[in-house]
């Protein structure tokens, strides 16, 4: 340690300044807010306000992913509802936290959730009429194919 503190004590005032404006830019992308979650292929997102989380319905077809967005309506945090209508794998980003999802999909098809290797955590088939509601953990989940 010693020896640190002498050669940062030997830089001239012209590089001392250089490595303070190198080490600022850092450290203030460090304290920035997380990014929104998002999703890709791009699909229908409804921002739901936390005092109105259940008051959103999966449509019919659908599988309805929920993930909380601190950067949502002005930085209170709200959470960001993915409606995944059309057949696809879907690459998810920024998802972290507890997980909600709501399979109202019809003619018995089969949604598969994925990890970073493509290895699969979890699938599940709704069945009958019913709406299926799961919860879990969204951080192990890469993508997302909902057929």
């Amino acid at each position: 340690m010693i020896a640190k503190y002498r050669v940062i004590a030997t830089l001239s005032l012209a590089a001392a300044a250089v490595l303070a404006a190198t080490v600022a830019p850092g450290t203030a992308r460090a304290s920035t807010a997380t990014p929104s979650p998002s999703i890709s292929p791009a699909t229908t997102k409804v921002v739901v306000p936390l005092t109105n989380i259940y008051g959103y319905k999966c449509p019919s077809g659908n599988l309805c992913l929920w993930v909380y967005d601190p950067n949502a309506t002005n930085g209170r945090g709200a959470y960001d509802v993915f409606d995944l209508d059309a057949c696809h794998t879907y690459s998810v980003s920024y998802w972290h936290g507890s997980a909600t999802y709501e399979d109202n999909q019809t003619g018995g098809v089969t949604s598969y959730f994925y990890g970073q290797s493509g290895n699969t955590l979890t699938h599940f088939t709704p069945t009958g009429d019913t709406i299926k509601t799961y919860s879990g953990d969204w951080d192990p989940v890469w993508s997302v194919k909902n057929c």
